[in-house]
């Protein structure tokens, strides 16, 4: 894999990082019903258990590893950062921390970051966490290939607040591009997406538009204008994607930017 660039006009991506294709097709295959779940569904869905529940259950499927990868850059070893993780986020389903939750919170990234270290301090404190999640049945994690992905996380990243925003970011995106290809699948155009996918990477070694046309039958130019379409399709649901996790459209921009900034520190493989 090579260095991760982002740059951004007019709210959109132009330029992503490369991207794992198992990683991407696991992401896929765990893609629920709800995949319109956002930060202000959460919130409006305060008054009713039920709702709040399955709208907070999917988007912690969606990041719950940027939490886990927090707590082991912390310095928590792999029991210890599984246990508060899946802790916490027992703890958020049960809505314990979230009753307090209001719209000017902002941003989910923001707000699960704060919670987790409020939660780690009081884990820290008194040792008592219980990993029975109460009432709720807990989602399953995957911690084996958490802790392995861990493991392969670049040595010079530091700061496990970076780490964190790195993962969360890199998240949204691996679920943005596992969106569109559940997207082209529906649409009948799974091998569409299967030939044309690795043009959204600007980073990896692509084939020729020509050799693309002979796989698929077509002509050269109706390749290219293929990949335009499918790249200008997978920044909208990118942007879609950023803005499920603020609760204000006005926020959406100012998320993107942090974002791009994070990237713009990285010199890492991701």
């Amino acid at each position: 894999m090579v260095t991760s660039r982002l740059t951004h006009s007019s709210g959109q991506f132009r330029k992503q990082p490369s991207y794992e294709p198992n990683r991407i097709q696991e992401v896929a295959h765990r893609r629920s019903a709800f995949l319109s779940t956002s930060w202000t569904d959460v919130i409006k869905a305060k008054g009713d258990d039920s709702r709040a529940h399955e709208a907070l259950s999917e988007l912690c499927k969606k990041y719950w590893y940027p939490l886990y990868a927090f707590l082991r850059k912390r310095g928590h070893g792999y029991e210890d950062a599984q246990d508060i993780t899946q802790g916490f986020l027992a703890s958020f389903l049960r809505l314990d921390s979230f009753a307090n939750c209001h719209p000017e919170n902002g941003k989910l990234r923001t707000y699960l970051l704060c919670s987790l270290r409020n939660y780690e301090s009081n884990w820290i404190r008194n040792s008592k966490t219980k990993r029975s999640g109460g009432h709720f049945e807990l989602i399953s994690y995957e911690w084996l290939s958490a802790e392995k992905r861990f493991s392969e996380e670049p040595s010079d990243i530091q700061s496990p607040e970076y780490l964190y925003d790195l993962r969360w970011a890199t998240t949204l995106m691996e679920n943005s591009v596992a969106d569109l290809q559940d997207e082209y699948r529906k649409k009948g155009k799974a091998k569409l997406f299967e030939v044309l996918g690795v043009y959204l990477d600007d980073c990896k070694p692509k084939p020729s538009y020509k050799e693309s046309a002979r796989k698929l039958g077509m002509t050269t130019g109706s390749v290219k204008m293929a990949v335009r379409r499918m790249r200008e399709r997978r920044r909208q649901m990118l942007r879609a994607a950023i803005a499920a996790t603020v609760s204000n459209p006005q926020l959406i921009d100012a998320e993107i930017a942090s974002l791009i900034e994070v990237f713009g520190k990285s010199h890492s493989e991701i």
